[in-house]
Parts: C-alpha cells; structure tokens; sequence
C-alpha cells in the first residue's frame, strides 16, 4: 500500500479497510483500534489548537470515507478563525430520515500541558482518551462492524456522523446546522463518555444565559439621594425575585453566577450588571421558567423620588441549548442498549438524567429518541488523571453495531 501514513493505516488505502470488513465478522484487529486511538490522543486539539483539531476529524472522516461515507465540511458560521470546521459524514441507502451519531474531536488540554500518555493494566490514561477520542473510534468500529455484518441489506434510515471541532466551548458557529440536521433525525445517539461504571445518559437539562444590565441615575448618596435611580437597588430586588424561582422538586434551578455594578458608598450607582442562568429538565419547564424570568426584568421596582423616571432593565440570552429528557420509544431504545450490554459484558447498567448539556441537546424537539453516554467508559474528564477502560473499546462498538442492525432492521 502506498500513500501518507496516519496512526496505523495509510491514507487511500482501501485495502486495509476491506481487510477489516472481512475479518470483523469472526474477530476484530483490537490493535488496530487501539493504535489508531493512541495515534489521535498524541495529536493535540485543544480547542483553540485548530491544526491540531483538523488533523484528528480529518483522520476520522477518512476511514469514514473508506467504509462508504461521503464527507462534507462546514466553517464555523462566526468566522472561521474561531475554529476547525465541522466534519458531517452521510451513509445513503435512499432512506429519507436518518440515525444520527454526533461526537467531538477537541479537548480542553492545551499543547503545554504535561500529561504523558501511560498504560496500567486494562486503563489508559491520557488527554482527551475518553473524552472524546474513545466515542470516536467506538463509532467507527461499531460501524465497521455493522457494514461487514449486513452487506446487501437495506437499512430503514440514513446514516449520519457528526462530529464537532468545538464541542468543549459549546459549539458555537454550528449551533444552526445541528437545528437544521434535526429535522430529519428521527434517532440521535451522542457518544460522550458512559456515566460511571459505564451506564448511558437519557436524559440531560437544558440552559439558558442570561446578562442582565440596569441603567439607573447618579447621585451623592447624601445630598441628593432623593434624586438618584439606584441601578444595584434594582438589580438586587430583581435577583432575589429570579433566585425563588429554583425549584428542586421540580429539577429546576437559577443561579446567579456573577453582579457587578456601583463605584462607593456614598454614590447612588447608575449601572448593574448580573449574569443568571436556568437549568431545566424538560421543555415544558423550560418554557415555565423563560416566562417568569423574563415577566420579572419587564417590571422595575425603582425610581426618582417624584416617580417620573425608573431604573432601565436591558438583557440578552447568550446562551440557549433546549433539555432532552426520556420518551417511551427512547425508552424502548435504552432498554435494548441496557440488554445488550448486559449480554455482551455480562453486567446491568442503568439510564440517568444529568445536568450538563451536550451537542445532542441541540437535536431535541420533545418528541425525538435521544440517548447519550454511549462512548467508551472511563473516568478523570478533564483532569490529569483521564482514562480509558480498554477493554469498553470493542465491548461498546460491539453493542452500537448490535443496536443500529436492531434500529436498522438488518
């Protein structure tokens, strides 16, 4: 074979790749996947790093592109010098909807950090290994598996790859595409690391930003306090009405993570600014808690003392990623994935909500099969104690191919 060498196979070499197809129907090459993953965890892509982050997707849409995806890039629609491009790969089989399988190729390590790759026992430990290296090569097994073992048949969907250059930093610039590719996702499945001991996510809140500015009127606190609009009085009384609206029966929480505003005591402040976030665990809380929040900043509590004038309240969302949470057919789905893995590596795991958002929150109208947590198992994100359980390599791969011939109807 010839051609530009990339972590264990060379570039264009379709040989090899057909080699994998066959031998993946009675045994798989475990080195292979191993050395390909330890090849993408020695390249660096922290975010920022967008050489770095191109040359791991661009290693992973080539064996994409080996297998039969074809390969589209998409820039960042803020400028594409705020990161890598976006990788989407597409398996046709004339299938109008699609299974969509979305993963990330930044870390948050940067190229100074020193965080060795080392091996003990059956652990890897290195930056980015699980998070989210090890998704990736899970979906390429899994689906290398899955096309050695169905050759000639029809599937029932499309198959999509997504994977994100800027997922660390929320994937801002892509945030459209991922609304757009929804629409004809009938199945998403995200391939963050697997919860704990390996158990898969079906459900995880939702957020939204808010920065909050109060424009008030300067005065001397103690010759003129009567002519003054106090700007942090304002932003005080808005905050404590907006912090109440936390509600931990229902999953629901505000918090306010910064206030800044006035220069001393004895001046009656012109300016506050806060920023406060909600999380939320279903669309229906969701649209709750944007009506109450946004009801309190239409209504000022201060003003000039002959009330002819009132403190001003400006916002803006910066941030607005919708919740998924479970269905009963992504409860059907989870429940074949549980059964799986129970087969295959002959332990239970369960399905939890969480709080943090991911890419696959952007794929979610309320009615969508979503499941997350299906990437490798591990632990130590983002610390310099990451690792990868090896052996959840082929065992995770092996239950995605398993779960896609069922979803498939192979």
């Amino acid at each position: 074979m010839e051609g530009q060498t990339y972590y264990g196979y060379k570039k264009g070499g379709r040989i090899l790749f057909q080699e994998l197809l066959e031998e993946t129907k009675d045994s798989e090459p475990d080195s292979f996947y191993e050395e390909l993953l330890l090849g993408m965890v020695k390249t660096n892509s922290h975010t920022s790093n967008r050489i770095g982050v191109q040359k791991v997707s661009e290693v992973f849409a080539s064996c994409l592109e080996e297998i039969g995806f074809k390969v589209n890039w998409h820039e960042n629609s803020d400028g594409a010098d705020k990161s890598a491009p976006l990788m989407i790969a597409e398996y046709f089989q004339h299938a109008p909807n699609f299974i969509t399988l979305v993963c990330h190729s930044d870390t948050v390590f940067k190229q100074d950090d020193n965080f060795p790759i080392r091996k003990e026992g059956d652990r890897i430990y290195g930056p980015g290994i699980v998070d989210n290296k090890a998704g990736m090569i899970v979906i390429l097994r899994g689906l290398i598996h899955l096309l050695a073992n169905s050759k000639g048949k029809n599937f029932q969907y499309g198959l999509r790859v997504i994977c994100s250059p800027n997922e660390e930093t929320g994937s801002n610039g892509f945030l459209d595409i991922f609304k757009n590719l929804a629409r004809n996702s009938d199945i998403v499945l995200g391939f963050e690391p697997a919860y704990g001991e390996g158990h898969i996510i079906n459900g995880r809140k939702g957020n939204r930003w808010y920065e909050i500015e109060i424009e008030g009127k300067k005065a001397h606190s103690g010759r003129d306090h009567k002519k003054g609009i106090n700007a942090c009085s304002e932003m005080a009384m808005q905050v404590s009405k907006l912090h109440q609206l936390t509600d931990y029966q229902k999953d629901l929480t505000i918090n306010v993570g910064r206030i800044e505003g006035g220069k001393q005591h004895n001046i009656v402040s012109d300016y506050a600014y806060a920023q406060v976030e909600a999380r939320f665990p279903c669309h229906a809380s969701r649209h709750f808690v944007i009506e109450k929040i946004e009801e309190a900043l239409d209504n000022t509590h201060v003003s000039s003392f002959d009330g002819d004038q009132s403190a001003k309240i400006s916002y803006k969302v910066v941030d607005d990623c919708p919740p998924f949470c479970p269905t009963p057919k992504s409860d059907e789905v989870s429940t074949l994935y549980q059964n799986l893995i129970a087969e295959i590596e002959n332990k239970e795991i369960s399905t939890l909500q969480v709080g943090g958002a991911a890419d696959v929150n952007h794929f979610s109208t309320g009615n969508k099969v979503i499941l997350d947590g299906l990437g490798a198992v591990g632990g130590g994100m983002h610390t310099f104690n990451e690792f990868l359980h090896v052996p959840s390599l082929k065992t995770r791969s092996l239950a995605l191919s398993q779960l896609l011939m069922n979803l498939l109807g192979v």
